[in-house]
C-alpha cells in the first residue's frame, strides 16, 4: 500500500514532471535569495565590528596617558582629533563617493562606521569616568556646599537621594 501511495505523488506525464521541477527551482530560488539577504546582515555586523576592533587596538597601543601632562590626549591624534575619527568619516565619506567601487564602496563605509563606533564609544568612555570623577569629589567635599554644583549635579544628586 505505501508503494502505491507514493507512486500517486510522482507526476504522471512530462507536462506535470516539468511543472514540479519549476516549482521546486522557483522554491530553491527563493531560499537562496533569502539566505543572500541573511549572510549580506552578517558580514555588514561583522565588517562593522572588525572596524571598531581595529581602531580600537590602534588607541589602545598608543594609550599611553602621563601624569604630567593632563591635558595632553593618549592615543593617535592627527591635528588633534581622534585617529578613528579621522578614518570613520573617510571611511565613510570614500565609500559614498564609490572610491572602492561597486564592489567594495558598501564595504569602506561598514568599516567606517566600525571606526566611528570606536570612537564614539571612547567618547563616552571619557565622558563616564569624568562624571565618576567628579562625583567622587562632590561626595568628599561638605553637604554644605550645593550653590557651587551644576545643574547636571544637583539633577544626579537628586535622583540618587543625596539631598533628602
Amino acid at each position: 500500500m505505501a508503494t502505491s501511495s507514493a507512486l500517486a505523488v510522482v507526476p504522471k506525464s512530462t507536462n506535470q514532471l516539468r511543472e514540479k521541477f519549476l516549482s521546486m527551482r522557483g522554491r530553491l530560488a527563493r531560499l537562496n535569495e533569502k539566505a543572500g539577504e541573511a549572510m549580506e546582515g552578517v558580514v555588514k555586523t561583522l565588517e562593522i565590528q572588525a572596524g571598531a576592533f581595529l581602531f580600537g587596538a590602534i588607541q589602545g597601543a598608543f594609550y599611553e596617558p602621563d601624569p604630567a601632562k593632563p591635558d595632553q590626549k593618549p592615543g593617535v591624534h592627527i591635528l588633534g582629533i581622534p585617529v578613528e575619527a579621522l578614518a570613520g568619516l573617510g571611511l565613510i565619506v570614500g565609500g559614498f563617493m564609490g572610491l572602492g567601487g561597486a564592489k567594495w564602496s558598501d564595504h569602506m563605509g561598514n568599516l567606517g562606521n566600525g571606526a566611528l563606533a570606536a570612537w564614539t564609544s571612547n567618547l563616552g568612555r571619557g565622558y563616564g569616568y569624568k562624571f565618576r570623577a567628579e562625583r567622587k569629589a562632590k561626595a568628599s567635599a561638605t553637604k554644605g556646599e550645593v550653590e557651587g554644583e551644576s545643574l547636571r549635579d544637583q539633577v544626579s544628586a537628586l535622583l540618587e537621594g543625596e539631598n533628602e
